[in-house]
């Protein structure tokens, strides 16, 4: 950028900046080109930076006097501070999103797939809002497989401080599929107080508690079931790390033509209906990872090898799909007659039940209208001063 043009990038983000502290540790500049590349993103929905570069002059306008390419984008992702602005849009969409909930439910999965012969794996914590899932913390693992035991409980640490940087973290549950079942990992979410619902392999073995005691020998779960089928239990008691007794459940599959008819869950919640609950939204994250690629914004289509790079992109796309799922839910509420679609899921008597679903997801919803409310950068930098806004009258302790 020329001289004069930089000047100019400091008085046109100056209004963001001076009412928020989570932006006090990123430039101007860095802004500006954040709210550039994101507002690009919305309009061009894709993350191939080069493909949604095309849109700087209609998201910039024929008046303006930056001079922003390609060039600056990927800039951008060359310097440092990404996990700043990582941070910032975290606690951006908490102000935004959660900032009266008293309590939480996240949600843990990956989402991976190839770039040549780069893996790219995202472990992915995140929350549950107004029944659609909202990513808030990941990290790209940068090898195929599972996570490890020490990089999870690090992301659910970051989560908890950031947080806790502008608004009080709230009880927790969490769930997870059946990658996510070390029995050490999930002895160390007690110790964290937080309350899990976590699916078991279905050839898993247990301890089980049984006439006030430990039985020595271990159970399959599978056999544990007949038994609970034949004295009519919902739940039984097994026995965690040697030590902690948590509950073991059994919900009935009821996805469309499910490969296992039942779910097996293990919990530390004593509300088991409010465990299956929970367990039940744990798919929203896979509606989410959807969005994020093939039916939103093609986040496969990115570009980048280095980890640090993909995550900082995933930032700006999740502040994006944040504001189109706040914009969505206000739309779906409002609905007196949803238009609905309908699919049929066998039950284990051979019977079909009708399931119904929107026909317009809350996302695609959003998007729409979002793209409607912002038609150019200016109205981009508006709507997020608005989210800041809000919480300033709120709260005048966040005012710098």
């Amino acid at each position: 950028m020329k001289k004069e043009n930089k000047q100019s990038a400091v008085l046109l983000w100056a209004k963001v900046i001076e009412k928020a502290t989570i932006f006090s540790t990123i430039s101007p500049q860095k802004i500006g080109i954040m709210l550039i590349i994101a507002c690009c993103l919305l309009k061009s929905k894709t993350s191939c930076l080069y493909k949604a570069s095309d849109k700087i002059s209609s998201c910039l306008g024929l008046g303006s006097l930056l001079k922003v390419n390609y060039q600056h984008f990927i800039k951008f992702f060359q310097t440092g501070k990404g996990d700043l602005i990582q941070k910032a849009i975290l606690q951006l969409i908490v102000l935004f999103l959660f900032n009266t909930c008293t309590n939480c439910h996240l949600v843990l999965d990956r989402t991976n797939w190839k770039y040549g012969k780069t893996h790219k794996n995202i472990l992915c914590i995140g929350a549950i809002y107004y029944g659609c899932f909202v990513p808030l913390v990941w990290i790209d693992l940068n090898k195929a497989g599972n996570s490890s035991m020490k990089t999870r409980l690090e992301l659910i640490q970051r989560l908890k401080d950031q947080w806790t940087q502008v608004i009080p973290f709230p009880p927790i549950h969490l769930s997870g599929d059946r990658e996510f079942i070390g029995e050490y990992w999930l002895r160390r979410l007690v110790k964290m107080d937080i309350l899990f619902v976590i699916r078991l392999k279905k050839n898993k073995k247990c301890q089980v508690w049984f006439n006030n005691g430990i039985k020595e020998r271990e159970v399959k779960i599978g056999v544990l079931h007949k038994y609970m089928t034949k004295k009519g239990l919902d739940s039984h008691k097994i026995i965690l790390a040697g030590d902690y007794i948590a509950n073991f459940i059994v919900l009935k599959n009821t996805s469309p033509n499910p490969d296992e008819p039942f779910l097996y869950l293990i919990t530390n919640l004593e509300d088991t209906q409010l465990a299956a609950e929970l367990y039940r939204m744990r798919w929203k994250i896979e509606c989410c990872f959807k969005h994020l690629k093939s039916n939103g914004f093609d986040l496969e289509k990115q570009n980048f090898t280095a980890p640090h790079k993909s995550e900082l992109l995933i930032s700006l796309l999740v502040l994006v799909y944040a504001m189109a799922i706040y914009e969505g839910v206000i739309i779906h509420q409002s609905e007196d007659k949803p238009v609905m679609k309908t699919y049929k899921v066998k039950e284990l008597n051979g019977s079909l039940r009708v399931v119904y679903y929107p026909a317009k997801s809350v996302f695609r919803s959003g998007l729409s209208k979002i793209e409607d409310i912002i038609l150019k950068l200016d109205d981009f930098i508006a709507y997020i001063e608005a989210i800041i806004y809000d919480f300033v009258i709120l709260n005048q302790a966040f005012i710098l």
